[in-house]
């Protein structure tokens, strides 16, 4: 015990010495034990020092969290190298202890469990953290996040999403502690080691960087791929371009196409006479870049939000049954008495928070204009009951946003509920309480803009906006609130159509972003003026503009060789094909991919590029196509 109480004391006034002899100053270091194999139990646990210490780095100071196998340690555990890491401190979302076990959750990544050899160690290891903003979690001793960031704070009040903001200061997890990590996503930030499979296959090999960073060998913000200028590949030399001047340029433009909507005919002409795709990669083509007329918007919803009967011929009997699983859910809160509801406050909480939102939402629509609107009526009760389907997640703010454009298009309350409940399914991470999947789509948007215009991201960072909170909304609510009523429903089929990439809602965020950075650098906008800027936007983007620019910003990265992205931007560009390929392992069939060799060498030429379409194909990585 001697030698462990040693181990684990603080030492501030010691230095780390990694393998090049540059030192840092090591803060706090102690035994522990990572869980890379569970079920083996103590034998699937790697002995290793996890460390506390502070780097220096292009004259900054970052404190860096870091775990190192002891020697000899491989030769119980193969590969045992692989899971030393090296992070920043800013980097993790929370901290979880269970007895004398530590659960660290970065942004985008939750590391092995930490075995500490004693609860006491693993006390003191969270105490030296109070120095660095890492405090207790409300309601919960057994959690550690980081303080709020008055910025998010701000940039969710003056978006209009107050009760967003406040429902997420009383709840358990800390979102204003997790995204406060995202004001710090700098471009040295961009380039540190990325998130690691460790749950999803403990075993896989991970990249030399990883295990060079957590021995000290390199600086975790050196960039492992460059971002501009010429580009050195094993499959050649090609010149990184920027999509800036294409982007902003009307006339540029060569590649986006938009078409007229689909209409009635179109639409039947994709379903067999049972009522059966049987072109479902035409029908979402014609989606993406038409949208859908009014006369067939109905049907076409109920078809990207999987609201359809399987077959024809089983029809009434399928919304007959639907329509008794609503209403059985609709009881359970309308049988609810007065004290029974006495005695629930979080019935009591749910009431009030939609009453206040439903009668505010889009009240300067005829469908929801009045004192006495049935449709309002509706709006609540399928909120409510969409609480009691889902008590987990519950009701959050921006839920109403949502369900008011579907309601204006089925016009029918268990259609609503129904296509709302399968939307929440794809997009619940926005509104869960922990906001993970709002953190990772923050960073991947930042990683995006400082890959295609690292220059409008200079300028945010040095004007605190690095975060690019003032998206937030725009990805919480699926940009409900910045184009018009007509305009969200044809930027909706677009977006669920996911005919290039169930992502392209990112691709939306940059369109907008690259449409008006000159208007934000030209006026020198300062962090409150950026958001008084985006806010001033609501109801007036274009949806074809900005559909065109991220159709081609989508389209122009399609064509740089994935080696040179960041991990998280080559996610977003193979996504498209890979549900494609698994689909056509289930079904048997061919893919059918929107992107091909030939399309981008023909974009290529069409854009100012080398005529050669060899050289073109051979430069150039095609969404889910590795280089030969």
């Amino acid at each position: 015990m001697a030698d462990n109480a040693s181990r684990g004391a603080a030492v501030s006034e010691r230095a780390a010495t990694n393998e090049e002899g540059s030192t840092s100053p090591l803060l706090y270091q102690t035994h522990t034990a990572l869980d890379v194999q569970p079920r083996l139990g103590r034998k699937g646990r790697i002995p290793g020092t996890l460390r506390l210490t502070m780097q220096e780095s292009k004259g900054k100071s970052r404190t860096m969290l870091s775990w190192h196998m002891d020697e000899g340690a491989s030769d119980a555990v193969p590969s045992a190298k692989q899971y030393e890491f090296c992070h920043r401190l800013d980097s993790v979302l929370q901290l979880q202890r269970r007895g004398s076990v530590l659960i660290v959750t970065l942004r985008t990544l939750t590391l092995p469990p930490l075995h500490f050899e004693t609860t006491t160690s693993l006390k003191e290891f969270l105490s030296c953290l109070r120095p660095f903003r890492v405090c207790q979690a409300p309601n919960d001793a057994n959690t550690w996040v980081h303080e709020s960031s008055p910025k998010l704070t701000q940039s969710l009040d003056d978006l209009g999403l107050d009760s967003f903001a406040d429902t997420m200061r009383e709840a358990k997890w800390s979102l204003l502690g997790g995204l406060s990590q995202v004001t710090k996503f700098t471009r040295e930030h961009l380039f540190e080691s990325g998130p690691r499979p460790f749950l999803s296959d403990p075993m896989v090999d991970a990249p030399d960087d990883l295990a060079r960073t957590a021995s000290g060998q390199a600086d975790p913000l050196t960039p492992s791929f460059p971002c501009r200028e010429r580009t050195e590949t094993d499959i050649g030399s090609f010149d990184v371009i920027s999509p800036i001047k294409e982007l902003k340029d009307p006339a540029q433009r060569k590649t986006g196409k938009r078409t007229p909507p689909m209409t009635r005919q179109q639409f039947e002409s994709c379903f067999d006479s049972k009522g059966r795709v049987r072109d479902e990669s035409k029908l979402r083509e014609m989606l993406f870049y038409g949208g859908a007329a009014p006369e067939v918007r109905r049907d076409a919803w109920c078809f990207l939000l999987n609201h359809r009967s399987p077959s024809t011929g089983e029809t009434e009997t399928w919304r007959q049954k639907r329509c008794k699983e609503y209403e059985a859910m609709k009881t359970q809160w309308r049988t609810l008495s007065e004290d029974q509801l006495r005695h629930n406050a979080a019935w009591r909480d749910t009431f009030s928070r939609v009453a206040k939102d439903v009668r505010r939402t889009d009240r300067s629509l005829d469908f929801f204009a009045g004192e006495d609107n049935e449709n309002l009526k509706v709006l609540s009760d399928v909120l409510l009951t969409y609480c009691a389907y889902d008590a987990d997640l519950g009701y959050v703010q921006g839920m109403n946003d949502l369900l008011a454009v579907i309601l204006t298009v089925v016009e029918d309350e268990v259609d609503a509920f129904w296509c709302f409940a399968n939307l929440m399914e794809k997009m619940q991470t926005n509104f869960a309480m922990d906001q993970l999947g709002m953190t990772q789509q923050l960073e991947q948007l930042c990683s995006l803009l400082r890959f295609v215009d690292p220059e409008f991201m200079d300028y945010l960072e040095k004007h605190e906006s690095g975060g690019l909170f003032f998206c937030f909304r725009w990805m919480l609510i699926s940009f409900k609130r910045e184009f018009s009523m007509d305009g969200i429903k044809t930027l909706w089929e677009a977006l669920w159509s996911q005919w290039l990439s169930p992502e392209f809602h990112m691709f939306v965020c940059l369109a907008i972003l690259i449409q008006h950075r000159d208007d934000i650098m030209t006026a020198e906008l300062d962090f409150e003026h950026i958001l008084k800027f985006v806010n001033d936007l609501s109801g007036k983007l274009d949806p074809e503009e900005v559909l065109l620019t991220a159709e081609v910003a989508y389209q122009r990265l399609a064509e740089y060789n994935l080696k040179v992205m960041p991990e998280n931007i080559r996610v977003l560009m193979a996504t498209w094909q890979q549900r494609a390929e698994s689909q056509a392992e289930g079904q048997g069939r061919d893919t059918a991919s929107p992107m091909t060799v030939s399309s981008v060498a023909h974009s290529w030429q069409e854009l100012g590029g080398d005529s050669d379409r060899d050289s073109v194909v051979s430069d150039a990585v095609v969404v889910g196509h590795p280089p030969a």
